[in-house]
């Protein structure tokens, strides 16, 4: 008789998850019950960026001459992610899909709030009272080091730029949000205790893939960013699944379809301050 040929399934390989992203560097609060019911405006009052070192003369009255700061609010905002994939139904494993839409979206998580800091609060906000519920938390542009120089600045400048900042201004280590792409050129100095980068200085550094370009043709510059503490709530992770068979109920499947859908809010905050240095890869 002749042989049989027979086919085998494949192993499908598991990537290791990247590390040293901002939630591993934060304090997060997980599954926060009544998520809503918080004023963002101001979610702690911060004596981190306060000077407490002036002069004054040798035993004046207690008040003579002296200048009383106020300690700032640190302001929040919210937003929602989510993560949706439909497949075809014949051959569908539906309980596979789902753990690795789970596994996929937790082992990212960091990379989405990431996204967030970056496009959310290191840029300007302005106060806007012309929404139906006015978004009231604004904070200012963060403070750009980046000298005026015309070859621009290598990414070690960069870092050496913004710790500097950070060290004369903030009670404390500062959070270094970086592209992974700049911690590839500065390696050499990159120093990991377990799954968590910092810097020979003891900066936190925040890399876990939302800072970075995600087009094919990145530009030849990289922003870096500093803040004081990062704080992160999260609400309960929503995940649904479910089947589409005739394409009518939901206009947004495809007939005979199996969808999983998870999806998650957020609360963010930074301590302090916000600051930036462009580094440069190439000349322009």
């Amino acid at each position: 008789m002749p042989n049989r040929v027979q086919g085998h399934r494949a192993t499908r390989p598991t990537p290791e998850p990247l590390h040293s992203s901002v939630l591993d560097h934060a304090s997060v609060v997980e599954n926060q019950a009544n998520f809503p019911l918080i004023n963002n405006e101001g979610l702690w009052p911060s004596y981190n960026m306060l000077d407490l070192f002036n002069t004054t003369r040798v035993c004046p009255r207690p008040t003579d001459n002296k200048r009383f700061e106020f300690a700032p609010w640190a302001p929040a905002f919210n937003f929602t992610v989510y993560g949706a994939v439909q497949c075809g139904l014949v051959g569908l494993d539906h309980a596979d899909q789902e753990a690795e839409v789970r596994r996929v979206f937790e082992t990212t998580e960091g990379r989405g709030v990431e996204r967030a800091l970056l496009e959310n609060r290191f840029v300007e906000r302005v106060r806007d009272n012309s929404l139906i519920l006015p978004e009231r938390s604004e904070w200012d542009a963060p403070v750009d080091l980046t000298p005026a120089v015309a070859a621009g600045i290598n990414v070690k400048t960069a870092l050496a730029l913004l710790e500097g900042y950070g060290a004369a201004n903030y009670a404390g280590q500062i959070t270094v949000h970086m592209p992974r792409t700049a911690v590839s050129l500065i390696s050499d100095m990159v120093q990991w205790d377990g799954d968590k980068a910092f810097t020979p200085a003891g900066s936190k550094i925040a890399v876990g893939g939302g800072y970075d370009d995600p087009s094919e043709n990145p530009g030849p510059l990289l922003d870096i960013y500093a803040t004081g503490e990062v704080y992160v709530e999260k609400s309960e992770k929503v995940l649904m699944k479910t089947w589409e068979l005739n394409g009518d109920a939901n206009p947004v499947l495809d007939a005979n379809t199996g969808a999983t859908l998870v999806q998650r809010s957020y609360r963010a905050a930074v301590d302090g301050f916000v600051a930036k240095a462009t580094g440069t890869l190439w000349a322009a």
